[in-house]
């Protein structure tokens, strides 16, 4: 079935696919428990996923469109296994998205991403921002620039011009790698981090914390078309 999802859009133009939670796509048939499991984790990373993304990329190729990833994985040689040339195009690079604002440190992230990269002879992408993570100008205002889901927290401080000045030094970094470039939509206006009310909190990252964790409803606030009209001038409703 979805495989028919897949031509249906391709069919109808679409130049790309985005998998969400790309290792993630594959089951363990008899789902047991995982209370005192041992070994590798039974949802995630398994051999299968490698035969399900070469139909799907069988079907890219009859018209020209690519895939992007969502592969976020400790073990390098694992995740080179998804850009292999007959199943994913391209995956979002997760070492350069949580690194903190650190010379050093992004040097050594890029060099890893295309040590990473070469083997299996995918290009490299590059992204800063997304619908899960603190947006870049108020993650590179605070004094820990890193990001980690643990880290969210209410009340942390923020100078936001500082975080700027940084935002459009690291978008300037990435345009200038080899490789794709993503921008998540406000970054191009270099938009902070929302303060959404508590009473407007939808993420269930929040209510499953007991309201300890502000969740990412501030990352994904409507872009401001239009300052002084309802919903920003986004939409009626």
């Amino acid at each position: 079935e979805h495989e028919d999802v897949l031509r249906f859009w391709f069919e109808r133009g679409v130049a790309g696919v985005r998998i969400d939670s790309a290792a993630l796509v594959a089951k363990d048939p008899a789902l047991p428990d995982l209370e005192g499991h041992q070994g590798p984790h039974p949802y995630v990373d398994r051999d299968e996923l490698h035969d399900i993304y070469r139909r799907w990329r069988a079907i890219a190729d009859e018209f020209g469109g690519i895939f992007v990833g969502e592969v976020w994985l400790p073990d390098a040689e694992r995740f080179a296994r998804y850009l292999r040339p007959d199943e994913l195009h391209t995956a979002f690079n997760f070492t350069f998205l949580s690194c903190p604002w650190d010379g050093g440190l992004l040097r050594r992230a890029i060099d890893d991403t295309l040590a990473e990269h070469a083997p299996v002879g995918a290009p490299a992408t590059w992204v800063l921002c997304n619908h899960d993570i603190t947006r870049t100008v108020t993650r590179y205002g605070r004094e820990d620039t890193g990001f980690a889901f643990t880290a969210k927290a209410f009340g942390v401080p923020s100078d936001l011009e500082l975080g700027t000045r940084r935002a459009r030094a690291a978008a300037l970094l990435s345009l200038a790698l080899p490789g794709s470039v993503y921008l998540y939509q406000g970054e191009e206006l270099g938009l902070p981090e929302a303060d959404v009310p508590l009473d407007r909190i939808q993420d269930p990252m929040y209510f499953r914390s007991q309201g300890r964790a502000p969740g990412r409803d501030g990352c994904r606030t409507p872009l401001p078309w239009a300052t002084g009209e309802p919903f920003a001038g986004f939409g009626s409703t």
